[in-house]
């Protein structure tokens, strides 16, 4: 049997969950490895390394050997994955724009709720509560996917016009970055597509996170409201995004 092999961040993980959902499952053995628990020291490269060396197919977010040395992608590519097996190269999807607020190394919202949260944090609260605060989700998952795109232009698969073509009508991540299955299922058969031009198999999902991605997020009332979602926002998400705002408050006063 051939065998695929993953190396990226845990977006690889719900990536190849689906590779296994389609009929090259007949045919490939597939295997993942979390670039950041390598990088990190939590896992040793050892097995990275003898898979992507006995590999038909390496798929991989790029890490640049400047900053990760021999475990870069840019290395492995070079001196490990046989020459004669196909890469394929995806960009690391992250959009804060489908929630109200984000922690993600600082907190990533609209600069009304910035500026509210400095000048009067409780009348922040209660504009959130009557419901009269803007996130500005719309301009926020721009900015994001702009910059996938930016990230994209040397990938063989690219996501950030399908995001656009696609976020009203289904739920496509399940936080800012972690994508949902209906992403997962478009991205998979892109890199299908990409080994085999005429591959038209749909990858079926039975609900938003079937790959069990951690760290889940509620689909929120003012998000479905300004991005205009076809879908509804979920039971608890009001209350939810309330206990992060106060997170943002605590934070602000520390």
């Amino acid at each position: 049997m051939k065998l695929m092999c993953s190396y990226s961040n845990c977006q690889g993980r719900g990536l190849v969950y689906f590779l296994r959902k389609s009929v090259m499952a007949d045919y490939y053995e597939f295997v993942h490895y979390d670039n950041f628990r390598i990088i990190l020291g939590e896992q040793s490269p050892a097995d990275l390394n003898k898979d992507a060396a006995r590999c038909q197919v390496f798929i991989y977010q790029p890490t640049p050997a400047l900053k990760y040395g021999s475990l870069s992608t840019e290395e492995m590519c070079t001196n490990v994955v046989p020459l004669d097996a196909f890469k394929v190269s995806f960009a690391y999807g992250f959009n804060h724009g489908f929630y109200p607020l984000v922690h993600h190394g600082s907190w990533r919202t609209s600069r009304q709720v910035l500026n509210l949260v400095k000048a009067c944090p409780q009348e922040l609260l209660e504009a959130y509560d009557q419901d009269r605060l803007e996130f500005d989700c719309f301009n926020r998952m721009i900015e994001c996917l702009n910059e996938q795109r930016e990230r994209e232009t040397a990938m063989d698969v690219k996501m950030a016009d399908w995001v656009l073509e696609n976020f009203k009508r289904q739920q496509l991540f399940i936080c800012e970055n972690h994508p949902a299955s209906a992403y997962f299922a478009e991205l998979a058969g892109r890199v299908l597509k990409h080994l085999e031009p005429a591959w038209q198999q749909e990858l079926p999902f039975a609900s938003e996170n079937d790959a069990g991605l951690p760290c889940g997020m509620l689909v929120a009332p003012q998000v479905t409201k300004e991005l205009e979602l076809d879908y509804p926002a979920q039971p608890g998400a009001k209350a939810y995004f309330r206990k992060k705002l106060q997170e943002l408050i605590k934070s602000n006063l520390e």
